[in-house]
């Protein structure tokens, strides 16, 4: 591979061997020209990085290289211009053959004459990184075959190489596909006319409260949603109503949990159709009478669409791309009664913060951005709805108002990229609560009670947030932001309830 020589800045084109390649290894997977030509672009026009933001450190095969992009980055966070002024103190220790760090990065920057090609460079980068990978494990798995002791099964070496191969796969740049304006013209005339077409590609919302909160009929097939909110503040309440209305609608649903098992998810999703709390039936508290509505209940939900819910440890994104497209095409074996296919299906992770990390040294927004990434491009290629929850972090207590907003995401403000619309829950009641428990005095006890009103605006006549939660939106795909909603909260059942008057069933 070439990349550049001291006496570059006359001549560029001159090559200069960075590489010591073992003998027979194929060196496969580096284009140090590409790797050159991105980061000086990014040191030309800033403004790049926000293009190829899925590019990380670890991405390029020279170590030089990586020391270089992670400087970069490292200015740009701190609201700093990256260039080869500003960067001098950091470049000084850098080396490269027999130049130093800093001429190098001046002669990269003085080379890069476009920044238009940029994305295409990073992509080839990140090519690069998944091909050495896919070499790497390769080699790997060819070792655990011809060696395999007598104690090791091929069924253990398989599900390793496919966890492996699905992490490979999660990492690889998904390139656009090839369209013509006439043909997604026909696409999107087809959508809105036909209204059979508009609700298969939808999942109907639990709450009409959402639809407006969204500007959407229901969750759209293809798309990356994401839930945020406290803990302890309902979000699985609330997700479990959103598969009840995904399964009712004959849509198969797969819920993945690091915090409920199946026997819990069914507990609490019968509490929520029945009214009988889950205490009363894990104190077997309930008649008969009760106990015939919790069976009842159950059977019900045996007959809808398939529901699978999986419990995880220390998955990491590549293992749950896994197993998620193997449920999947267990899904293309199976039929509803009448012989035709169930909708499209509805797949959620909870929660994403809790996904093991491929780089555990990597700052959480570079972590998220790989986790959601994963979670888009699975939506695509299933055609499938995908939710992942979001627990918040604790920077809401710092605010006067703890009112979930972009920062508070997994990932920070820059985890909204790859989401197509992110809903928030919020109980005001539950953070007033816990501020009056540590008030001094009844003036802040009154101020307290003031603050944590329920109002959509300032000019809006204040409520008792008592029994009540507001649904708002934190990325819209279309439509206004800011649009609030509130819903009732019956704790009790841990379920969410519409205000709105429900439209009588004509018979």
């Amino acid at each position: 591979m070439n990349a550049y020589h001291p006496d570059m800045a006359d001549n560029p084109s001159v090559p200069y061997d960075m590489h010591n390649v073992r003998d027979g290894e194929v060196d496969a997977g580096i284009n140090v020209e590409a790797e050159q030509a991105l980061l000086g672009a990014i040191m030309l026009n800033n403004d790049v990085l926000d293009h190829v933001s899925f590019i990380e450190p670890q991405h390029f095969s020279e170590q030089i290289h990586q020391q270089i992009f992670a400087c970069i980055r490292g200015k740009l966070a701190q609201g700093l211009r990256a260039d080869p002024i500003t960067m001098l103190s950091d470049l000084r220790t850098m080396q490269v053959g027999e130049i130093n760090g800093v001429a190098y990065v001046a002669r990269l920057a003085g080379a890069a004459s476009t920044v238009a090609n940029a994305r295409d460079y990073a992509i080839e980068v990140v090519s690069g990184f998944v091909v050495r990978n896919g070499l790497s494990l390769a080699r790997d798995m060819w070792k655990m075959f011809a060696e395999k002791g007598y104690d090791t099964s091929i069924l253990s070496i398989i599900s390793d190489l496919e966890e492996r191969v699905a992490e490979l796969r999660a990492l690889a740049p998904q390139a656009p596909a090839d369209t013509d304006v006439d043909s997604a013209l026909d696409r999107l005339l087809r959508n809105i006319g036909e209204e059979p077409q508009v609700k298969q590609r939808a999942i109907p919302f639990p709450l009409p409260e959402i639809g407006t909160v969204l500007q959407e009929p229901g969750f759209q097939v293809g798309n990356l949603y994401g839930l945020l909110g406290a803990s302890g503040e309902g979000k699985t309440s609330l997700v479990l109503q959103v598969v009840r209305s995904a399964l009712d609608a004959g849509h198969p649903v797969l819920l993945m949990s690091y915090d409920q098992t199946d026997e819990q998810v069914l507990r609490q999703m019968i509490s929520q159709a029945t009214g009988i709390s889950v205490s009363q039936m894990i104190q077997r508290r309930i008649n008969d009478h009760e106990f015939q509505m919790v069976a009842d209940e159950g059977l019900r939900i045996k007959k809808l669409a398939p529901f699978h819910v999986r419990s995880l440890s220390d998955h990491k994104i590549g293992a749950i791309v896994s197993l998620t497209k193997r449920w999947a095409k267990t899904l293309k074996k199976m039929a509803r009664p009448d012989g035709s296919h169930w909708g499209a299906p509805l797949i959620i992770l909870d929660h994403n913060r809790k996904v093991r990390a491929e780089d555990p040294r990597a700052d959480a927004g570079s972590k998220a951005a790989i986790v959601n990434g994963a979670g888009k491009a699975l939506a695509r290629d299933l055609e499938a709805v995908v939710l992942f929850l979001n627990q918040r972090n604790g920077k809401g207590m710092e605010r006067y108002v703890p009112r979930p907003i972009a920062e508070d995401l997994f990932g920070g403000e820059q985890a909204k990229e790859d989401y197509d619309s992110i809903l928030y829950i919020y109980r005001p009641e539950r953070w007033r609560d816990e501020q009056l428990s540590v008030a001094r005095d009844a003036a802040e006890a009154g101020k307290i009670t003031q603050r944590f009103m329920l109002r959509k605006n300032w000019e809006d006549t204040p409520r008792d947030p008592a029994g009540m939660a507001e649904i708002g939106a934190i990325k819209t795909r279309y439509g206004a932001g800011g649009v609030k909603e509130f819903v009732k909260f019956e704790g009790r059942y841990t379920r969410y309830v519409s205000e709105r008057p429900t439209t009588p069933e004509l018979f």
